[in-house]
């Protein structure tokens, strides 16, 4: 059977042109390959896209996640895959192609880089449990956003988490010719702001040059904020931009009929004091669920698990479901302590999971698997 909503033609492009993705091995791509694989990928992608739409549209009572874009999304989606049916996240080799900020260059560096993390995760993009998505599918404009969430930023629990969260980075450079600079840099998962401060003026024309994606040596908040001030407009805009990001991932999550993941505590944070607009039952059903019984799994590899769902489909099946009916009866008793909750939790997933692993460790050792 054909699945046209997933990323097959990724590993089948790659074998195309040729594009190693063992680790270890290298095989430049020409600039004229490159645009010629660029034109094709795209293609499959905004095809891969529309029959994707379509896909969830038809599916909206699946276990599906919405894992937000950032440096650590497919970190989060790799732990995961054994708790849900599918995993939402953004196609990493489309914004690569599509990419402004970047030279020829350093676009078929960044390629290959993420088509070897990509064959890392081939079995989990094979089987669609990590679904692979274009911009055409979110929303990406904040500006939709209304302004009076601006108000968030002056929460001083939402503010320092906002800096706990970002990198801070200064390159100070220093010459005669070039007189005296300093580069800084804040990074936060909405993007970074960059910016020069200049301690001596330098011969007309000479400005300092860095790299698109270069991180700074990285600095503490008190320092950076000593250097350069704490409450210029540029730092607020960054903040606030990533309040919005985190609100608007909301919206993409409910558009795409899934649930919605983070994996830092300021987006939760965040979430509550904008009352956001998620749906419960996709909440509790998927990462309530997710966040009480990682515990009990932890000393099981993601690999392993993978593994071990393909094998016993229904163990994964009906342990979820278990699972889901747990979280919910729990979290829908609003008088219990998150204390009582954890009680009432532990002897009943103990319970369930007593059954689960019988069951792991039987076919574990049929198929001569260690980790558990």
């Amino acid at each position: 059977m054909i699945y046209r909503h997933r990323s097959d033609f990724i590993f089948n492009l790659a074998r195309e042109f040729d594009i190693p993705l063992q680790t270890g091995q290298h095989n430049p791509l020409t600039d004229s390959d490159f645009e010629l694989f660029k034109l094709k990928y795209l293609t499959l992608a905004n095809y891969r896209d529309n029959q994707l739409k379509e896909y969830l549209n038809k599916t909206p009572s699946l276990f599906r996640v919405f894992i937000p874009n950032s440096d650590r999304a497919y970190k989060v989606a790799h732990q995961m895959m054994w708790y849900v049916d599918e995993l939402l996240i953004r196609d990493p080799v489309q914004a690569v192609l599509t990419s402004k900020y970047k030279d020829i260059e350093e676009q078929k560096h960044d390629l290959i880089h993420n088509l070897k993390a990509l064959h890392s995760q081939k079995n989990a993009v094979l089987s669609g449990i990590f679904l692979l998505h274009g911009p055409k599918l979110i929303d990406t404009d904040i500006q939709n956003i209304p302004n009076h969430f601006d108000v968030l930023l002056e929460d001083p629990e939402i503010y320092k988490g906002l800096v706990d969260a970002a990198y801070f980075g200064i390159k100070k450079t220093k010459s005669k010719v070039h007189g005296s600079k300093m580069f800084f840099q804040v990074k936060l998962d909405s993007g970074f702001l960059l910016g020069l401060k200049v301690e001596k003026i330098a011969k007309k024309g000479q400005v300092g040059t860095f790299k698109i994606g270069e991180d700074f040596p990285q600095v503490s908040p008190d320092e950076f904020f000593k250097l350069i001030g704490e409450s210029t407009n540029e730092l607020q805009g960054v903040f606030l931009t990533e309040i919005k990001r985190i609100i608007n991932a909301t919206v993409n999550a409910n558009k795409l009929s899934s649930a919605i993941i983070f994996d830092r505590n300021i987006d939760g944070v965040i979430l509550n004091r904008a009352d956001a607009q998620i749906s419960k039952h996709k909440q509790i059903a998927n990462v309530s669920s997710i966040n009480f019984v990682l515990p009990y799994l932890q000393n099981v590899s993601s690999d392993k698990l993978f593994e071990l769902r393909m094998r016993l489909p229904n163990a994964f099946i009906d342990f979820r479901c278990q699972l889901t009916e747990i979280v919910s009866d729990i979290l829908n008793k609003t008088d219990l302590s998150m204390e009582e909750i954890k009680f009432k939790f532990d002897k009943e997933i103990i319970r369930n999971t007593r059954v689960l692993e019988s069951e792991l460790n039987s076919e574990l050792t049929k198929a001569s698997v260690l980790g558990v």
